[in-house]
């Protein structure tokens, strides 16, 4: 007998979690590259 799979799918998922994942940034976009450069420098001060 095959083990049953148990993942998080439409009916386990908040809706907070599915209206972030409805927003995609590129590489390219102002806010992913400023977003970038905070984490570098976030992690410059560790």
């Amino acid at each position: 007998m095959d083990k049953i799979l148990f993942t998080p799918g439409l009916h386990t998922t908040r809706n907070t979690v599915k209206e972030a994942i409805l927003h995609e940034y590129g590489t390219r976009d102002d806010l992913f590259i400023q977003l970038m450069k905070d984490i570098g420098n976030d992690l410059l001060l560790l």
